[in-house]
């Protein structure tokens, strides 16, 4: 359909830096993402998709795909086990750098990521709750036209 994208698999080539592709990502104007219970639970997806909401205009630049089928409501329960889950990955790190004068840069780096997610995950969780996702499969019919034809319409 003519429409440029980039993926992290694909344009994060050999040595580059991937932070800085995921954070060029969160400047997107155009972002799909899949979200499920891998991405909720992973420390890269979920910085991507928290800076996205922390640089604004959530509701204009991104596209869900949500495939959450173990989850019966998007409600503020489900909101509450990831955010909890983050908050305790958060401790846990800040815990390990007190106890561990070595002063890891990998580990200041995990900090900063989780306050994102820890900070922006409700505006992310609100969005998904009160925006009509449809389903995957319906997304996926005819060759994804729906997603297609809405990517269209933003770049007008």
């Amino acid at each position: 359909n003519n429409i440029n994208y980039e993926r992290d698999l694909k344009n994060c080539g050999y040595r580059q830096n991937i932070t800085n592709f995921e954070e060029k990502i969160a400047d997107g104007d155009i972002v799909i993402s899949v979200i499920n219970e891998t991405s909720l639970e992973s420390m890269d997806c979920m910085y991507e998709m928290c800076q996205l909401v922390a640089n604004g205009h959530v509701e204009k630049r991104l596209f869900p795909i949500v495939d959450l089928p173990h989850i019966s409501k998007r409600d503020s329960d489900a909101e509450m086990k990831y955010l909890q889950y983050w908050e305790k990955i958060l401790g846990e790190k800040k815990k390990r750098l007190l106890n561990d004068n070595r002063n890891s840069q990998t580990l200041q780096e995990e900090i900063k990521f989780c306050s994102v997610i820890v900070n922006e995950f409700g505006k992310l969780w609100k969005y998904l709750c009160r925006t009509n996702t449809l389903t995957k499969e319906t997304l996926m019919e005819n060759d994804c036209k729906i997603l297609i034809d809405e990517i269209n319409k933003q770049m007008v």
